[in-house]
């Protein structure tokens, strides 16, 4: 192949590369549409509904944040997430409208260990970043399976800091990164923010919950998670070290 050939191959697949990235945005601009319109028809067939979306004014701490070499395009917003009310007294969680003051008792990582993860055990967390935290399970996922598949079968893929691959669950987990809910978009240590350009960044967490498969199923219960096609998810929201009872010669089995 000659220099002059080469040279058009290479501006065409340049042209290519910018017509999928305006269809990407144009997806993305349906897609948001769609989720409007899914969350006003809700509303409209039960104006009390509890899949209603928590004051925006939240208390998340700012996180760590934005990595420019995982910018990637947006995707379809996460939807509204099961407000969950913890019952005094009662060790079981219902959804209402008002979000009780109370908070979750959920555990929190021990830096360096992976045993310390234990679902009986737990310390005061945000209740909001429970009701999120299964969907972005879901889209962290989604992320994984996507791009993980298309680099590989080009030859190359990128990797998280500790060297696991980018997008790992088993990262969220330890913390190397959190989701920015606001732009869906991964927030790396130590930045604050998903990217040097956005502002106004909603962290959200991994949180081991004692009744996590209670608020599981209680956002398939509400109709939204479980609709990005992610396969396996439940391996993904179960993890076996967590929950072996779940699992059988190392598969999952309920």
């Amino acid at each position: 192949m000659d220099q002059e050939t080469t040279t058009l191959v290479i501006r065409a697949i340049q042209a290519l590369d910018s017509k999928i990235g305006l269809l990407n945005q144009l997806f993305d601009k349906l897609e948001r549409r769609m989720t409007n319109v899914e969350e006003a028809i809700v509303h409209l067939n039960d104006p009390n509904s509890i899949l209603r979306r928590p004051a925006t004014a939240s208390g998340y701490t700012t996180a760590v944040s934005g990595h420019q070499s995982l910018d990637i395009p947006f995707t379809r917003p996460l939807p509204s997430p099961l407000v969950i009310e913890s019952s005094p007294g009662v060790g079981r969680y219902s959804a209402n409208l008002c979000p009780a003051a109370s908070q979750y008792h959920i555990q929190q990582p021990f830096p360096g260990t992976r045993t310390a993860w234990y679902p009986s055990r737990g310390a005061i967390g945000s209740s909001e970043n429970v009701t999120f935290l299964p969907y972005v399970i879901e889209a962290i996922a989604q992320k994984y399976q996507k791009y993980h598949q298309k680099y590989l079968l080009e030859g190359g893929y990128r990797k998280c800091a500790c060297g696991a691959l980018s997008f790992s669950i088993d990262c969220f987990r330890y913390d190397h990164f959190r989701w920015c809910r606001t732009h869906h978009r991964p927030i790396i240590k130590p930045h604050e923010k998903c990217g040097r350009d956005y502002e106004g960044c909603q962290s959200v967490k991994w949180e081991n919950h004692a009744e996590w498969e209670s608020i599981v199923q209680q956002s398939f219960s509400g109709g939204f998670l479980g609709r990005k096609s992610v396969g396996n998810l439940r391996e993904w929201l179960f993890p076996q070290d967590l929950f072996p009872q779940k699992y059988k010669d190392g598969r999952y089995i309920q």
